[in-house]
C-alpha cells in the first residue's frame, strides 16, 4: 500500500480506494453537511472535521493530486502539500458544490415591467362535442390590467426616479467579518425590489404593482378532434404584467367525459353490439347510430364469432386539425340467452343433434379475439 501523510482522505470520506469520483462527491455531500460549522456553531471539533473532509475532497476530486497522493506523494508528501489549507478554502469548496452561500454571484437587475404569470385551467367535453369542436365558455379569476394607472403602477402624470439606496443597480454588497476573514453578498435591494427605479408617486388601486385581480368570462374555441390530456394555449388570457408587462397565457387542459357506449381509441370509435346466437350463426343486419348520430346499417356476417369487428370507415373522429375521420369499430358480443320456452329448446336440440365440433381454425380465431394465448 502507498504510504500515506498527513490524512488518509478515503478513510476519512470513507470510501474504497477505487471509488469512483461520483461516490467521493455523494459521501463529501453528506459529511459536509454534518460537520459544517453553521450546523456545528461553537464546536471546535466538528470545524476541524470539515476541513479534514475539505481536504480530502481537494485531494481525490483532483485527478492529479489523487495520482499523486496514490504514487505515494512523492519526495514531499502531502505534509506541505496543505500547508495552507484553511477554512476558507474549506468554504471554498462546499460553495462550488452545493451553490450560493458567501460566494453568491451578482444579481442582474431586474426588468421594471414584468410578464404576467400563465394560467392553467381544465376543460371537461363529451366525445360529441370533441367529434364537432365546440366553444366553452370558463369563468377565470385573473390580474387584469389597472385601469386607473393604465397598468404602469404610477397615476398618470407621475413617472420614475433611480433608487437612491442602491444607486440603480437593483442589488446591495453587504461585507461581513469573522474570525476566519471577510466575506461579501450581494443582495436584492429592499428599497425597490432589484427594480433599480421606483415611482415618484405609487397608484393605489393597484399598490404599484400595474394589476388589478378580476373574475371573468373567457371564450375558448375546441377545434374538432383534439385528444384527452392535450393543451390549447389562449396567448395573452393569462395573468396581466407587472408595470405594464406582456400578459401570460391561458392554458387549457383537455379531459374526456367517458362516454356511456363508446371508448376512443386515437380517432377510431370503439363500440360493442350484442348480436344473438342465430344471428352470429346465420348473419343478419342491424342498425345502429353513429357518433353524429346518423343511422349506420351493418352486416353481420355468418358464422360471426365472439370478438369479431365490424369496421365502418370514416365514421369515427376527425383527425385534430383538420383532415380524415377515423373509423367505427364495432366489436361482436355473443349473447347466449338463459331462459328459453319449451318450443324454443326443442328446436335447438334438433340442431344440436346436427351440430358438428368446432373446426380447430375457428377455436383458434376465437381464442385470438379474446386475447389469449396458448
Amino acid at each position: 500500500m502507498p504510504h500515506r501523510t498527513k490524512i488518509d482522505p478515503y478513510e476519512i470520506l470513507g470510501v474504497p480506494e477505487n471509488a469512483s469520483l461520483e461516490q467521493i462527491k455523494s459521501s463529501y455531500r453528506q459529511l459536509a453537511m454534518k460537520y459544517h460549522p453553521d450546523k456545528n456553531p461553537n464546536n471546535p471539533d466538528a470545524e476541524e472535521r470539515f476541513k479534514l473532509i475539505s481536504e480530502a475532497y481537494e485531494i481525490l476530486s483532483d485527478p492529479q493530486k489523487r495520482a499523486h497522493y496514490d504514487r505515494g506523494g512523492g519526495s514531499e508528501g502531502f505534509d506541505s502539500f496543505f500547508e495552507n489549507f484553511g477554512m476558507g478554502d474549506a468554504f471554498r469548496i462546499f460553495s462550488d458544490l452545493f451553490g450560493g452561500g458567501m460566494w453568491e454571484q451578482p444579481r442582474q437587475r431586474r426588468s421594471y415591467q414584468q410578464r404576467g404569470e400563465s394560467l392553467r385551467i381544465a376543460v371537461d367535453l363529451t366525445l360529441e362535442e370533441i367529434f364537432t369542436g365546440t366553444e366553452k365558455n370558463v369563468k377565470i379569476y385573473r390580474f387584469i390590467s389597472c385601469p386607473d394607472c393604465n397598468g404602469k403602477g404610477y397615476p398618470v402624470g407621475e413617472g420614475l426616479r433611480t433608487c437612491t439606496q442602491c444607486g440603480g443597480s437593483g442589488t446591495l454588497r453587504q461585507v461581513g467579518r469573522h474570525i476566519f476573514g471577510t466575506t461579501t453578498r450581494i443582495v436584492t435591494c429592499p428599497t425597490c425590489n432589484g427594480l433599480g427605479q421606483i415611482p415618484t408617486k405609487i397608484c393605489q388601486s393597484c399598490a404599484g404593482e400595474g394589476r388589478i385581480r378580476k373574475t371573468e368570462v373567457i371564450p375558448i374555441k375546441i377545434p374538432p378532434g383534439v385528444r384527452n390530456g392535450e393543451s390549447i394555449k389562449i396567448f395573452g388570457m393569462g395573468n396581466a404584467g407587472k408595470r405594464g408587462g406582456p400578459s401570460g397565457d391561458l392554458i387549457a387542459l383537455i379531459r374526456e367525459i367517458p362516454h356511456p357506449k363508446f371508448v376512443r381509441d386515437k380517432d377510431n370509435i370503439i363500440m360493442y353490439l350484442p348480436v344473438g346466437v342465430i344471428t352470429a350463426t346465420i348473419g343478419g343486419k342491424e342498425m345502429i347510430k353513429g357518433i353524429d348520430g346518423d343511422g349506420i346499417e351493418i352486416e353481420i356476417a355468418s358464422g360471426s364469432q365472439f370478438g369479431d369487428i365490424i369496421e365502418v370507415k370514416n365514421a369515427g373522429l376527425t383527425q385534430y386539425g383538420g383532415g380524415r375521420r377515423g373509423s367505427l369499430l364495432i366489436q361482436v358480443i355473443i349473447v347466449v340467452p338463459t331462459h328459453l320456452s319449451r318450443e324454443e329448446k326443442k328446436l335447438l336440440r334438433l340442431l344440436a343433434e346436427q351440430e358438428k365440433p368446432p373446426k380447430k381454425v375457428v377455436f383458434e380465431k376465437l381464442l385470438k379475439n379474446l386475447g389469449i394465448k396458448r
